[in-house]
């Protein structure tokens, strides 16, 4: 299914982390080889990482490591990946990108059910998932949720990190979440194939890091080759407020 009119892209952004992120999982264990479907990645050189280079054929070894170990259910999905090998600064070993679009809680709830795989671990991630309640797309729609307090609560607007509030007003904030087009491929939602899902770049200050040596001041691709299902996590639209 694709993403519910009146949604579609609420964002589409790719920013990126000076950082290496927390791990996101793409979908969903192991399914039955008949029903599995096949992951695989367009590599996009940004820069220091075309093919014949070290980079490449290190963002390569990465992305088929990944290709080998991440099925789908069902449909080959591809994901497009922005890869460079250039100078991010001093202290940096690399960073992160991920493009995104919303979709309602409701609809991402459904989407893991019919993906699933069946095996206990599926079974027992969609049972757990969270009970949905009336919101800005009807009944059973929306959670309720913690967020941070407001700088002015008469209008709820500005963010107080310092207090939290129990928001179960049903609005969008309760309604959406931000999903990583990696994600939302995987999930089964209408995605431009075009779009590029993720960046991931290393810092070329580390002239060997494409060498695999582990030697100092070497740092090893392959020991950071989680990298690109960086790009993947789902987050909750929480961080945008209410529109």
């Amino acid at each position: 299914m694709g993403l519910p009119k009146g949604i579609g892209t609420m964002m589409a952004k790719k920013g990126v982390c000076a950082r290496v992120a927390l791990a996101g999982v793409l979908l969903l264990g192991t399914v039955n080889s008949a029903q599995a479907g096949k992951m695989s990645f367009t590599l996009i050189d940004t820069g220091g990482a075309g093919a014949g280079t070290k980079a490449y054929a290190g963002f390569k070894a990465a992305t088929n490591y990944w290709s080998s170990v991440l099925v789908t259910k069902g449909s080959d999905v591809n994901i497009n990946l922005d890869i460079g090998f250039n100078s991010l600064g001093a202290g940096i070993l690399g960073s992160t990108g991920s493009s995104t679009v919303a979709a309602p809680i409701f609809s991402v709830e459904s989407q893991l059910a019919a993906v699933s795989s069946g095996n206990w671990l599926d079974v027992k991630a969609v049972a757990d998932l969270p009970k949905l309640y009336d919101g800005i797309f009807g009944a059973n729609t929306a959670l309720k949720v913690y967020t941070p307090g407001y700088t002015d609560p008469v209008a709820k607007t500005g963010i107080d990190n310092s207090t939290k509030v129990f928001d179960t007003d049903g609005g969008y904030n309760n309604s959406v979440l931000g999903v990583n087009t990696a994600n939302a491929k995987a999930l089964g939602y209408a995605i431009n194939p075009a779009t590029v899902d993720g960046s991931v770049s290393f810092n070329s200050d580390y002239s060997d890091a494409f060498d695999f040596g582990l030697s100092r001041p070497t740092v090893s691709f392959l020991r950071a080759r989680a990298a690109a299902p960086r790009s993947m996590p789902i987050f909750s639209a929480i961080s945008f407020g209410d529109r």
